[in-house]
């Protein structure tokens, strides 16, 4: 009969692991991680990542590989940060051409409105118009009415 081994021990002389090594493979991750680990580089606020370039902007070469390390960044996020916060500074550029297409379509659109104002307040004249009519014809029936049963 084949001894049964506790199955670490038993993959542990299959693959000729010291014992040392695997006994500190059982222990729980999170005690093996330093527990001083710098946030993710996702985890960064706009501020962290603001004072972050303006220390390392004068690093360069291996002063910066070893601030970034310490950090727990890479320099491609660092360059990343820096153009983000470039490009939201700068106004986006447009063109010549693109403005002047923008500035017809302002005018065709302002002249449409003013169109639009003016057919409005024509119809308004037109409904107001139309209810005096109404009312004055209503008053013209109740005062013809009004003297036929005067005259019977």
């Amino acid at each position: 009969m084949v001894p049964v081994l506790p199955p670490l021990l038993s993959v542990r002389l299959k693959l000729g692991i010291p014992e040392p090594l695997a006994v500190l493979s059982l222990r729980p991750a999170h005690l093996l991680v330093s527990s001083v680990t710098p946030p993710l580089a996702a985890q960064w606020t706009p501020v962290q990542r603001l004072l972050a370039l303006n220390e390392s902007h004068a690093l360069s070469g291996s002063a910066l590989h070893a601030w970034c390390r310490e950090k727990g960044l890479f320099e491609h996020q660092l360059i990343q940060w820096r153009d983000a916060f470039c490009a939201a500074a700068q106004p986006t550029a447009v063109s010549a051409a693109e403005q002047r297409l923008a500035n017809t379509a302002l005018r065709e659109l302002q002249g449409r409105h003013d169109q639009l104002e003016r057919e409005m307040r024509r119809k308004d004249r037109a409904l107001a118009e139309a209810a005096a009519l109404l009312v004055l014809q209503k008053k013209f029936q109740a005062l013809v009415l009004k003297s036929e049963g005067e005259d019977k």
